[in-house]
């Protein structure tokens, strides 16, 4: 008996790579979004890291807090942290957009000495800030950004603390989908939405960015 051959027809195969280019569609989005929920937990790692190698370099110096680059090169953040963090340390979101900065990550310089020349302040000390765990020492910063610190200091005294609209342009508030990592100045690390972040910067009694409300 002879056996009969099974074959598609034209019809079923284009249903079959109707299908496969459906299912490939779905993935991809899928895909991605697994790739960026691993980037933004490594972002977090990353935060987290920077604020044990700071919490060490603070009790190696009478509690203060590291500097940023207008204190000379020498005494920059990811200068004096590297020795307590070996090659453990990463100073660049793995989604960070921009392919030409070394560092993702910047300083609140309002947890530095005298931020823009204020000889009054000075919270570059931990046991200066009162409630550290509310006043943000280290966030994310926009793709444009290039200094190792924000300049959050020119917006002292006003009513809003950081007007939301400037912190978006200084902040890459939805590098994460619409969140961000952020390390606060008792070095704890945090993913905020930016919702919650703007809420915190709208509330003049809140210290996310300044310490001494």
């Amino acid at each position: 008996m002879q056996k009969r051959l099974i074959a598609f027809t034209l019809i079923e195969l284009l249903v079959v790579i109707a299908i496969l280019a459906i299912l490939a569609a779905l993935g991809l989005p899928m895909a991605k979004s697994i790739t960026e929920s691993g980037n933004a937990a490594k972002c977090l790692g990353n935060m987290r890291n920077i604020g044990i190698a700071a919490l060490a370099f603070a009790s190696d110096n009478n509690m203060k807090l590291p500097m940023t680059s207008h204190k000379g090169a020498e005494n920059q953040w990811e200068v004096t942290l590297q020795p307590y963090s070996g090659n453990d340390i990463k100073f660049k979101c793995p989604s960070d957009p921009s392919k030409t900065r070394e560092r993702s990550y910047a300083i609140n310089d309002m947890l530095t000495p005298n931020p823009c020349k204020a000889v009054f302040l000075d919270y570059s000390y931990l046991s200066k800030i009162d409630r550290p765990s509310e006043t943000i020492y280290f966030a994310e910063a926009s793709p444009d950004f290039t200094m190792d610190h924000f300049h959050f200091s020119e917006f002292f005294g006003e009513p809003e603390q950081v007007p939301p609209d400037a912190f978006e342009e200084l902040v890459d508030v939805n590098r994460h989908g619409n969140q961000a990592n952020y390390l606060f100045a008792d070095c704890h690390a945090e993913m905020l939405s930016w919702e919650a972040v703007k809420k915190r910067l709208e509330n003049s009694s809140n210290r996310i960015t300044d310490p001494t409300r």
